[in-house]
């Protein structure tokens, strides 16, 4: 059952991916906090419907010291994650995917105690590799250029932010906060602190400016996606590891080139990815290591 919740998540995380990648870069006068403020709020602002229908449980907020740190990083992630959308491929994005079942596969077995079939560590190793062709250049099979040491410290914070939000609701759910509730009091409070720097900033005119309004309809679009992928993936983690949760993550990249070439090729909706023929060809050869791995994960 955990499987439909991940699949499911990926799937809509993936929505969410492209859908932020073609509102950012359609217009990038957009200020740089703003952007990553109205993402976050609306994304807490509809969780908390979520939360009032009642289809995820009661809702109810909480302000314990683990939802405070959970804050802190989603404000950093938030930020570091607007700056990757404006300059590197959506489908890179999915490097983060492939490099965190690695770290968590260590924490599950050394520290939970969590057991693994071979055929599984040789899916998680096969989507990894399927995830690393991402983020090689077809043409000189370097290391993509635009995978600067910035943006290979913004991955690794990442990785770090998508453990301790794992382990956090792990936590937090055995002690009576459900996912929404989580959810929803750690986002508002993130966008509180987004929107204490955009006042800071002497920015606050932006929030209500013509490039912000033309991205709220766009962006809307996109955290509804946030929230189902969220949502889902809070369930799959109630259900199974992180670690094999996270391994589901990394078919993203697949995911993620399928509706980015459907965008870009079909919609005619720029989301600048490099389509070549060489490139989709090395990247189709990466989605077979994904669906295989993914295959004996599941």
């Amino acid at each position: 059952m955990w499987q439909f919740f991940a699949l499911g998540s990926l799937f809509a995380s993936a929505g969410e991916s492209v859908v932020d990648k073609y509102a950012l870069v359609s217009d990038r006068k957009i200020d740089y906090v703003v952007a990553t403020f109205w993402r976050l709020l609306f994304f807490s602002l509809l969780t908390l419907a979520v939360g009032v229908i009642g289809w995820a449980g009661p809702l109810h907020l909480a302000l314990t010291p683990a939802v405070v740190f959970i804050a802190f990083l989603s404000l950093l992630n938030s930020l570091c994650y607007t700056y990757l959308m404006w300059h590197v491929e959506v489908t890179e994005i999915g490097v983060i995917a492939y490099l965190a079942p690695f770290a968590f596969l260590g924490i599950d077995t050394t520290i939970l105690q969590t057991h693994f079939s071979s055929g599984e560590i040789v899916g998680i190793i096969l989507l990894v590799l399927g995830g690393l062709g991402f983020a090689i250049d077809a043409k000189t099979h370097h290391m993509k250029k635009d995978l600067s040491l910035r943006v290979w410290v913004m991955f690794a914070f990442g990785i770090f932010f998508t453990g301790a939000l794992a382990y956090t609701l792990k936590y937090v759910n055995a002690n009576g906060i459900n996912s929404v509730s989580f959810f929803v009091s750690y986002g508002l409070l993130a966008s509180a602190g987004l929107l204490a720097i955009t006042i800071l900033r002497g920015r606050s005119r932006k929030l209500f400016a013509k490039p912000a309004l033309v991205y709220l309809p766009r962006i809307l679009i996109s955290k509804a996606f946030d929230t189902v992928s969220s949502l889902f993936w809070a369930q799959a983690l109630l259900l199974a590891s992180v670690s094999k949760v996270s391994a589901i993550g990394a078919l993203q990249p697949f995911v993620l080139f399928v509706l980015t070439v459907f965008m870009q090729k079909v919609l005619k909706m720029r989301v600048d990815e490099k389509l070549n023929r060489t490139r989709m060809e090395w990247k189709a050869a990466a989605m077979c290591f994904l669906v295989v791995g993914g295959m004996l994960v599941t």
